[in-house]
């Protein structure tokens, strides 16, 4: 058996009970320290509800397994039934960790999940005094915690509104998510999508490489042909992200690990995608997506440097993997999080994120509120309608 198989389960030393029951109204609330208590209705809602490819349990096994305990975190999974059928309508896949003395709960993520949302039922209600009481009770559930940290929660996932969106102090993030509507064919995205300039620009990056001999887009179909691409993708990041000064996420060997379970663990079942260019046989750009509801989200990207910078390899295999996507049918393809200039140079368009803070006990309350002003002069920075908002949450934190 394999490390990140075994789900860590420990919940000693946070200081609140993470084993209880609720019931309001028409729900039926269950929360856990135990993923295995609740993955049979986890299971359903992936299957007929509705949810993004970050709260799936081929996201969130290994997260558990691996990267829980490098962030000192621990699994807490808030489910919610109807209370009558027993049908499952929502469930949080949430973490406790401590910050200080304070109890803090958290969408399990650490930085590495590119959104945050509930998994879902379609039938979940939108009638907002019945979200309402849900949310009281959830809240209730989660009592002996201090604070419940939301971010990244996008407002539709699927088709289908966020019920977290609409709770109270939730604010516009400044990191945004991007995406395109694929058209049918490929001709419709050239003119409608992708704009004169960028087209012939990446057109005469493809001859360039082409000029270095024979240029061929792969996607990797077994196990090893998908470790060889992901340790390429590996190194092209290891030498690029030097470059930049930045941190590599692949440089830290348990998260690596924790990329290679989610991606291997799932490896036949359509999760996790990996594709390169190759120019005579050498890897320049590698691509690492996940997909679901006829969606392509691209995770990780990376390419050579040096002599190749000039060819732009990266913006090439993106290209030819939208060829691909419309070929194949996919109608959405979603570059994720972060605002870098080559998603709306594609024609992808921005979609706000959102995120708040609530204060789950009177101890937990300073820190809510100090958190949520700093949220909105970090998020609001870019958003000239909230200057003065921004104004007075500066006043207040100087205050403080």
């Amino acid at each position: 058996m394999h490390r990140w198989e075994t789900v860590q389960h420990a919940t000693a030393g946070l200081g609140f009970v993470t084993e209880r029951d609720v019931s309001t109204g028409p729900f039926k609330i269950r929360v856990s320290g135990d993923i295995a208590d609740c993955e049979a209705e986890w299971a359903e809602l992936e299957q007929h509800g509705v949810g993004t490819p970050f709260q799936t349990l081929a996201w969130l096994r290994p997260w558990y397994a691996i990267a829980a305990p490098y962030f000192d975190a621990t699994p807490l999974v808030v489910s919610v039934r109807d209370r009558s059928s027993g049908a499952p309508l929502m469930l949080l896949p949430l973490c406790a960790r401590r910050e200080g003395r304070l109890r803090v709960i958290e969408f399990a993520d650490g930085g590495l999940s590119d959104y945050n949302a509930p998994l879902f039922a379609k039938t979940l209600t939108s009638n907002k005094q019945e979200l309402d009481q849900l949310w009281r009770a959830i809240r209730s559930s989660l009592a002996g915690a201090d604070i419940l940290r939301l971010e990244k929660q996008p407002a539709v996932v699927v088709g289908c509104n966020n019920p977290l969106v609409g709770l109270p102090g939730m604010r516009a993030m400044s990191i945004a998510t991007w995406g395109i509507d694929l058209p049918a064919t490929r001709e419709d995205f050239d003119e409608r999508v992708l704009g004169a300039s960028f087209r012939a620009q990446v057109r005469k990056k493809r001859r360039r490489l082409a000029g270095r001999g024979s240029v061929r887009f792969v996607n990797a179909a077994t196990e090893a042909e998908g470790r060889k691409i992901f340790s390429e993708l590996a190194e092209m990041r290891e030498n690029r992200f030097e470059e930049l000064g930045r941190k590599n996420v692949l440089g830290d060997p348990v998260l690596r690990e924790f990329y290679e379970a989610v991606i291997f663990g799932s490896w036949g079942k359509q999760f996790a995608a990996l594709s390169a260019l190759e120019v005579d046989g050498e890897a320049v750009a590698a691509l690492f997506a996940l997909c679901r509801a006829n969606a392509y989200l691209l995770v990780m990207s990376s390419f050579k440097s040096g002599p190749w910078k000039s060819s732009s390899p990266g913006n090439v295999a993106i290209d030819f993997m939208v060829s691909q996507l419309i070929e194949t049918g996919v109608s959405y393809f979603d570059f994720t999080i972060g605002n870098e200039t080559y998603k709306s140079d594609f024609g992808a368009v921005a979609t706000p994120l959102y995120a708040g803070v609530q204060s789950l006990s009177i101890g937990g309350w300073p820190l809510a509120v100090k958190q949520s002003l700093k949220g909105i002069v970090r998020d609001s920075a870019a958003a000239p309608f909230a200057r003065r908002a921004v104004a007075m949450a500066r006043r207040a934190l100087r205050a403080g």
